[in-house]
């Protein structure tokens, strides 16, 4: 099928008119789009700073620096490097001051990617916000880059007013607090949800023209992404779907030129692989690699020692260890109840008090929409829902590590752009439109009021943080972003020290937090707890050595009475004599 004709194709399958964005007023929605983005950054900005570094940005960044240092790749251990590089990138721009006067506590630690992060923060201790702040920063500018991206895809699908579907489906990327919460954060997962997205509008632009610059523009895209998390592996099975689905709804599609085509595409996302990693380690032989997980290591035993692997052994090795992590699982608390092995029904579980009551609305509105008007399937249905629903199939059922909603993330770009689709494709009566303008003007009261803590955000099913933590914990509440709050609690109340039991990596004393950690039972006074820490035991950092911990359980004691919260995560007691 020709260009032209795909374009004059909507989402719903039916032909409209090539001019049919004429009557979309698209340059008063080009303003709305660039002030709508001025107005993401300054939220996304002023609140990160208030934000102290999370559990996984206490490895990413340092991750990043040592590879950018050394040129070796052996500190990404369990993730590809791109994004930690990108994080690490702007401390080239700051004027940084290194303690060099102490020796790394961890001098033996390789390539440990939590060892590392602990010489990093002692190294940098006076820094160490700076450098969070500035790492976060392209976080933000990747999920920027996502709405922007949105937008233009929108208007490949035609459709009554493809301008407004795009600025709709920023909009709720932007501004939406659990994808906003994560866009602050030098992590991977709004980065990963950035670059799978555009591998797959790279992916449907090929499918539609189907030409050799095409074919190489998508398998850099799908190899990019392959240097950025290994999650985005599933990207090829989605592909292969979504080519045999372009196949079923274009007849006069060659099916075997398609699959050659397509095998291109990942042929070509191979060499960037191994070219992301400068080839170091390529076509390491099979015997020499160290597997952790069971499926590579009886992979491993069952096939000959001297097969050479066409990939980076450090990229194959760090996959192994999320396999490792993945089989031995990663318990999830949800609802009171700790699962060990995790719940088939977590995921779904937390969409339902994590999703903001206007965007439930809306997208009961579009499936609504979408079944009275148009139920029979499309191909640009497929494309858009079909990742989304791969991915929470394949993390609810087939995942023991249920470690919160943000490994959700890749999947909620092209859910919201198909919601937006389909709202704006619809003819509406006027009572329709005004409740989509509340649904506006609600949403904008959940913004503010979960302003600035994003990362703890639960809709109005959830009334306080005490009841959020004892819904869920981890990264759907408490990742340690709370420290920067305890230590203004304390110089407002003229607290000179408190016991602490913090859950996060960082020590806390570089955020200027006087502290002692409870050895037994608490001391008379105040005593601050992490949510998370009710939850599991953890390791500990006291001033710069690692303690482990047992489940922390202050129900029974009746010395210990909770007075409040800092923040939403941290819980502050009152110990009596």
């Amino acid at each position: 099928m020709s260009d032209r004709k795909v374009m004059k194709t909507g989402i719903r399958g039916a032909a409209v008119p090539e001019v049919a964005g004429h009557n979309d007023r698209g340059g008063w929605i080009s303003v709305l789009l660039v002030i709508l983005a001025v107005a993401y950054l300054g939220v996304a900005y002023s609140s990160l700073r208030q934000d102290s570094a999370t559990v996984d940005e206490f490895g990413h960044i340092p991750a990043g620096h040592n590879i950018l240092s050394t040129g070796d790749f052996g500190y990404a251990e369990f993730h590809p490097p791109l994004l930690n590089i990108l994080s690490a990138l702007p401390m080239a721009f700051l004027q940084l001051h290194p303690d060099t006067s102490r020796p790394a506590p961890f001098p033996d630690a390789g390539y440990s990617f939590w060892y590392n992060g602990y010489n990093f923060a002692q190294r940098f201790a006076g820094d160490y916000q700076k450098i969070v702040v500035a790492a976060r920063v392209v976080t933000v500018v990747q999920v920027l880059l996502l709405g922007v991206l949105l937008f233009f895809w929108a208007h490949d699908f035609g459709g009554r007013r493809p301008a407004l579907a795009g600025l709709l489906a920023a909009a709720v990327v932007w501004f939406s607090p659990g994808i906003l919460a994560h866009s602050r954060l030098a992590a991977l997962d709004a980065g990963i949800a950035f670059f799978m997205a555009l591998a797959i509008w790279g992916f449907h632009r090929f499918l539609r023209c189907q030409n050799a610059g095409w074919l190489i523009v998508c398998g850099v895209l799908v190899g990019v992404a392959q240097l950025c998390k290994g999650t985005a592996l599933y990207l090829y099975p989605i592909l292969v779907v979504l080519a045999v689905a372009w196949r079923h709804f274009h007849e006069d599609c060659h099916f075997g030129r398609l699959t050659l085509k397509v095998a291109g595409i990942f042929l070509t996302s191979l060499v960037v692989i191994n070219a992301g990693y400068l080839f170091q380690g390529t076509c390491t032989s099979l015997g020499e690699m160290d597997f952790l997980s069971p499926t590579l290591a009886d992979l491993q035993r069952g096939l000959p020692a001297g097969i050479p692997v066409p990939l980076p052994r450090v990229y194959v090795e760090s996959f192994d260890r999320q396999l490792h992590e993945s089989a031995t699982g990663y318990g999830a608390s949800l609802f009171g109840v700790y699962y060990p092995e995790g719940v088939w029904y977590y995921y779904l579980a937390l969409l339902g008090v994590k999703t903001p009551i206007p965007l439930m609305l809306l997208a009961v509105t579009a499936i609504l929409i979408f079944t009275r008007v148009a139920p029979r399937m499309t191909f640009q249905t497929v494309l858009l829902l079909f990742p989304p629903v791969f991915i929470i199939i394949l993390f609810s059922f087939f995942s023991g590590k249920q470690i919160g909603t943000r490994v959700l993330l890749p999947a909620a770009p092209l859910f919201w752009l198909w919601v937006s689709l389909v709202i704006t494709n619809a003819r509406h009566p006027r009572w329709r439109l005004g409740l989509f303008g509340i649904l506006g003007l609600w949403m904008v009261a959940v913004d503010v009021r979960a302003y600035p803590d994003y990362l703890s955000y639960f809709n109005t099913f959830v009334r306080s943080p005490g009841q959020a933590a004892r819904i869920t914990t981890d990264s759907n509440l408490d990742w340690g972003q709370d420290l920067i709050r305890l230590r203004e609690f304390m110089k407002q109340r003229g607290i000179a020290k408190v016991q602490l039991l913090y859950f996060g990596r960082v020590d806390p004393s570089i955020y200027g937090i006087s502290y002692e950690l409870p050895k037994g039972a608490p001391k008379p006074g105040y005593l601050v707890v992490s949510s998370t820490l009710f939850d599991r035991d953890y390791p500990l950092t006291d001033h710069g050595r690692i303690v482990r911990i047992v489940e922390v359980r202050l129900d029974r004691n009746p010395k210990a009475r909770r007075v409040g919260f800092i923040g939403r995560t941290l819980q502050l007691y009152e110990i009596s004599e």
